[in-house]
């Protein structure tokens, strides 16, 4: 997986990130977010229909609807 340009420059300035993996029912939206840019698509997240929560442990998103988070 490559990181874009974004995501990169978000991790640089929080100094943290997170991996957030996705089940089988999450199989589309997971897709969408390495398919579409965040630079062009600024609501990436609504359009997904997928939600975020601050991680407790980093300064870093944790999308709900995934399994697992890194």
């Amino acid at each position: 997986m490559l990181l874009g340009g974004k995501t990169v420059k978000n991790t640089k300035a929080r100094k943290a990130s997170t991996l957030s993996i996705a089940g089988s029912k999450h199989v589309a939206e997971a897709d969408y977010f390495g398919v579409v840019s965040a630079n062009s698509t600024l609501n990436k997240f609504e359009v997904s229909g997928l939600s975020t929560s601050r991680s407790e442990k980093v300064d870093a998103p944790i999308i709900n609807e995934f399994l697992i988070c890194f």
